[in-house]
């Protein structure tokens, strides 16, 4: 009997999922958490073909694959017509991308573009595991978490709603959130940061370009970052030099973190992402959920911290450009309010979610000693 060494299998990782930044930027922080922990992995993001998602990821030097897929809510019949005739060849791109990888784990990180590839990737027998950001599931990760090995999610309400093992661990973020630190930034500034989700949000940019005449009198005491969309960039950015607000509009911030570490208050929706960020960092926050957003999960995200006192919520129903005001200049003249916000927030943030992941995805792969560099033959 010879025993025979040979170089260890390089191990193959697919990250599903994208259509938004809400689930890309999770999907990465999984990914640098796999790659630190093993840098030997070879991983690939499967995503949609949206510009957006491409240019995030080249950004963090992520391999990707675009499907041709794209998202059913908020859609006209029409559109949704030709995205569900769409679907048969994103199932065969992804068959494609399967028997070409051979992935020894799939990890669906949520959105329409994680569905078809983590789907058949169960069905071939693929191992699987999906991560699920919001309070209420998405269908995609509602109909995969029956043939997925396990759910990881981000509260403990969300285990009621899918099938199969689920583990709460929080929602992974970036680890520069972690690093910034609470309290005003700046003596004498109240630096104010607003944004909308990775695509804007026309009804808070509207709403704060009406807000702006009721804060003139604090222009000289006010910085704000605004992340509009391009759809609305230049008229928001119009009306802020009109009024003559000291402010930096831009259509998308690629590292946001900076503004973050900057803000005194941050002005958002309420995507699960963007909930596991503010948490993170411990920022106070106006949240306006989408009223419309499937299941309502949004107004279930903001709830979820507003419930505990760790940011004040306000509905679209409710929203008025006075209103809106009339919340910011509250929290402007009262810090020690500012700061019960941010330390409730603080108490919310899961540090260690995306390294609870990322060990849950190397003991699916039976990778319990991921230091090892050889492996034994015995011929």
């Amino acid at each position: 009997m010879r025993v025979k060494k040979r170089k260890a299998q390089q191990r193959r990782v697919i990250i599903a999922g994208g259509g938004t930044g809400g689930h890309i930027y999770p999907g990465i922080a999984v990914a640098k958490k796999l790659l630190k922990k093993d840098p030997n992995l070879r991983i690939i993001f499967v995503g949609s073909r949206a510009s957006l998602d491409r240019r995030i990821l080249a950004r963090e030097g992520i391999s990707h694959r675009s499907l041709y897929v794209s998202g059913l809510a908020r859609k006209s019949t029409t559109e949704r017509l030709k995205s569900l005739l769409h679907l048969p060849l994103a199932m065969i791109q992804s068959l494609w991308l399967l028997v070409r990888f051979r992935p020894h784990l799939s990890i669906g990180v949520g959105g329409y573009a994680s569905g078809p590839l983590i789907l058949l990737a169960a069905l071939l027998g693929f191992p699987t595991m999906i991560q699920e950001q919001n309070v209420f599931p998405g269908i995609t990760n509602r109909i995969l978490s029956r043939f997925a090995r396990i759910s990881a999610v981000s509260f403990e309400e969300t285990r009621r709603y899918l099938k199969g093992k689920t583990v709460v661990t929080g929602n992974p973020v970036r680890p520069g959130f972690y690093r910034i630190k609470r309290g005003m930034k700046e003596k004498g500034r109240f630096h104010l940061l607003i944004f909308g989700g990775s695509q804007g949000a026309h009804i808070i940019n509207k709403n704060m370009v009406e807000a702006l005449p009721y804060l003139k009198d604090y222009r000289p005491l006010m910085q704000i970052v605004h992340q509009t969309g391009e759809r609305d960039h230049q008229n928001v950015a119009e009306a802020y030099q009109k009024m003559g607000f000291k402010a930096s509009i831009e259509p998308y911030i690629y590292d946001i973190i900076p503004h973050f570490d900057k803000a005194d208050l941050v002005v958002c929706r309420s995507g699960a992402t963007t909930i596991a960020e503010l948490t993170a960092a411990g920022k106070a926050s106006i949240l306006i959920p989408i009223a419309a957003s499937a299941g309502g999960h949004q107004l279930r995200n903001a709830r979820s911290l507003a419930s505990p006192g760790a940011a004040i919520v306000i509905e679209e129903t409710e929203l008025s450009g006075r209103l809106l005001a009339e919340q910011i200049i509250s929290l402007m003249k009262n810090p020690s309010r500012l700061q019960q916000i941010e330390y409730s927030s603080h108490q919310l943030g899961q540090k260690e979610a995306a390294e609870v992941i990322a060990n849950l995805a190397l003991e699916i792969m039976g990778n319990e000693s991921i230091h090892r560099s050889l492996d034994k033959e015995i011929q």
